[in-house]
């Protein structure tokens, strides 16, 4: 009985994650995203002068040394996220490749380490 309720717990577990990165993807995406992109603002349009400021924070300015110390966080982020969850989906369908193609429910959840 202990491990039926185990086994329970893991697939709403696993189910719930998998809804919440799923919904969660495309804003924190964008928003890492924003870490690395800037803006350019016209400052004199005689001389042409611009300046490019960070849209994730418009206070840092692109090529500063802020903007340079963010930089690893983004390319953390980027593996994390737009990279790293997609693969996470992709390994679990993998996973679940046989039961998929049979229409048969999978046991996934229940060895899943979590």
């Amino acid at each position: 009985l202990e491990e039926q309720r185990a086994a329970v717990a893991s697939t709403c577990v696993l189910r719930a994650s998998v809804i919440i990165a799923y919904a969660c993807l495309p804003t924190v995406a964008k928003n890492v995203f924003n870490a690395k992109q800037c803006e350019s603002f016209r400052l004199d349009d005689e001389l042409g002068e611009t300046q490019s400021y960070l849209r994730a924070d418009w206070r840092i300015e692109c090529g500063s040394a802020e903007y340079e110390a963010l930089q690893p966080l983004f390319w953390a982020g980027f593996l994390l996220w737009p990279v790293g969850v997609p693969l996470c989906f992709l390994s679990l369908l993998l996973a679940a490749r046989r039961c998929i193609v049979s229409r048969r429910q999978s046991r996934l959840p229940e060895g899943a380490p979590l």
